[in-house]
């Protein structure tokens, strides 16, 4: 069905990003959003580092339940890290996923 992720074959998300921080930021954790049916769903947070470097970061897609309850009215996004203080500079270059 159009709209439809293969969930069974794609465990992974591969996010590729690279977080700038001023000096003494602290930060969060970032997070792979996910919605299924009635927008429910789970967030699976992801440790990040913010040295200025582009890194991935494998995200086990599998640990949210809203997963393996995909539907065309499914929805994934990402979350930024939280800043308890100071700035951050993110830059995504994008989200893959993997078998």
């Amino acid at each position: 069905k159009e709209g439809m992720v293969n969930y069974k074959k794609f465990t992974k998300a591969i996010v590729c990003m690279k977080l700038t921080a001023v000096e003494n930021t602290k930060i969060g954790h970032a997070k792979v959003v996910l919605r299924h049916t009635g927008w429910k769903g789970e967030d699976i947070p992801f440790s990040v580092n913010a040295d200025g470097k582009w890194h991935d970061y494998k995200v086990d897609l599998t640990s949210s339940s809203a997963w393996n309850q995909w539907t065309e009215k499914g929805r994934m996004g990402l979350a930024v890290p939280m800043l308890e203080n100071g700035e951050i500079l993110v830059s995504i270059r994008g989200v893959t996923l993997q078998e």
